[in-house]
């Protein structure tokens, strides 16, 4: 049996390197569309968990209440709805009609809310702000939670074989299932060069979610300002209201003895005329 010369076995291992090219090619072209899935999906939870925490914050009413130009979010796909018109909310992405009441029963909400219509923190009457920091606070903290939590579910699913992660608890917080998270299919990648994608999409949720823990930070600190000087405002309309209530009839009444008084001093002869001679 003779063995191939050196140039046949160059020819062949060139053969056998320009045949996988192709599937090489079709492998490195699909890691680029698999990572930003992941990133997408992850993008889209981090943004629900933020719109869910400005609810808690600011209120939610009915839809019926909503201003034109209001921008509801749907449940199950997580597209927006703008309000164009009464009783008419428009899809974005689609263009496609819904009343208040379709509005109503499928805008997006937290699992463990009974109903979609909530009274935020500062929409609490009757209280002064400093009574409203330690709820504000724990809303901000669930929001790290939440964010964190994200970023973790999408964590243990970067690298696996396409079985479904469990996600580690994280201190203070609650898990995944408690928050209503689902498992994240499209960050579960299995190409060779998975563990380069999933840090990049780490790095990817981590970056985002320490933006949104910035920027609600900074509007956190303007809402309570606000929310502070409106309150103050408001009680010295009131305390100045109750005192003008008090002593409206102190300085009245003078006015109004007085006039009583020039009417019974008219009775007089020529106190109020010159006498005729």
């Amino acid at each position: 049996m003779t063995t191939p010369s050196r140039p046949r076995r160059l020819l062949a291992s060139l053969a056998i390197a320009l045949a996988l090219l192709p599937t090489l090619a079709s492998a490195q072209a699909a890691q680029p569309d698999e990572l930003n899935a992941c990133v997408q999906l992850s993008f889209k939870q981090l943004a629900r968990q933020q719109r869910l925490y400005r609810v808690v914050v600011l209120g939610r009413g009915t839809a019926a209440a909503a201003p034109q130009g209001a921008v509801w979010y749907d449940e199950e796909t997580g597209d927006a709805w703008l309000k164009e018109d009464e009783n008419d909310w428009r899809s974005i992405p689609s263009a496609t009609a819904r009343g208040d009441g379709q509005m109503e029963a499928n805008v997006e909400r937290d699992s463990s809310w009974d109903s979609v219509f909530r009274r935020g923190i500062v929409e609490t009457r009757t209280t002064l702000t400093s009574s409203l920091i330690p709820s504000l606070t724990q809303a901000f903290r669930a929001l790290q939670c939440r964010l964190e939590t994200v970023c973790n579910l999408a964590t243990n699913q970067l690298i696996g074989d396409g079985e479904e992660g469990e996600a580690a608890a994280i201190d203070g917080c609650l898990l995944p299932s408690e928050l209503g998270l689902d498992a994240m299919p499209a960050c579960r990648f299995t190409a060779v060069s998975a563990a380069r994608d999933a840090v990049e999409a780490l790095a990817a949720c981590r970056n985002s979610a320490d933006a949104i823990v910035v920027h609600e930070a900074e509007a956190l600190r303007l809402l309570v300002a606000y929310d502070a000087a409106t309150r103050t405002s408001l009680q010295y309309a009131g305390v100045l209201d109750r005192l003008v209530r008090d002593i409206r009839y102190p300085l009245i009444w003078p006015l109004i003895e007085l006039t009583d008084l020039a009417r019974e001093l008219a009775r007089i002869p020529c106190f109020l005329g010159i006498c005729a001679p």
